[in-house]
């Protein structure tokens, strides 16, 4: 399946989640968060999570030296977001709705889900975890409206009519 998501330029969503990145370069600078490393992995809101997770990924990226991480960051990040994208709610969600839980759910904060879309963020404390992968989900669902808005004002009549470019996204 073909979603808005899909219609965001790679260079953008680099941009999206280039901007968490520097906000987490601040925080980590004045000692608010509690290592210098993130993985950040970004849902397709089309992907089953019953699927192999590299077939749902959107986008991924880490932060840091890989070599330094004492956790398999990129890995808690995948399950993460599949976990939020399974429920439907974030990870602290589900965690706070301790009858639900299956065997083998996720107890880490940090995955975080917003129509359809489902982001996971691993690294540091779970409640910066959580922020991060927030923003990045409002992020891209600002995007999203801004390119259903293009189609509007174009008069197409689907979704995937026109082709978005990066052009189109930035500020003039």
């Amino acid at each position: 399946m073909y979603n808005a998501a899909h219609q965001i330029p790679t260079s953008v969503m680099e941009d999206l989640v280039l901007s968490v990145c520097e906000m987490f370069r601040f925080l980590a600078d004045r000692r608010l968060v509690n290592r210098r490393h993130l993985h950040i992995v970004v849902l397709s809101p089309d992907y089953d999570p019953v699927q192999p997770i590299k077939l749902g990924i959107l986008y991924e990226t880490s932060i840091g030296d890989r070599d330094s991480w004492e956790w398999p960051y990129d890995q808690y990040a995948r399950d993460k977001a599949r976990e939020a994208l399974a429920r439907q709610c974030s990870t602290s969600e589900a965690g706070n709705n301790p009858l639900r839980l299956r065997s083998g759910d996720v107890l880490l904060t940090g995955g975080f889900y917003l129509d359809g879309l489902a982001i996971g963020v691993s690294g540091v404390q779970g409640e910066f975890d959580e922020a991060f992968s927030a923003t990045i989900a409002f992020l891209i669902r600002a995007v999203v409206k801004l390119i259903i808005k293009k189609h509007n004002e174009a008069d197409a009549d689907y979704l995937g009519q026109i082709k978005t470019t990066d052009a189109d996204l930035r500020c003039a």
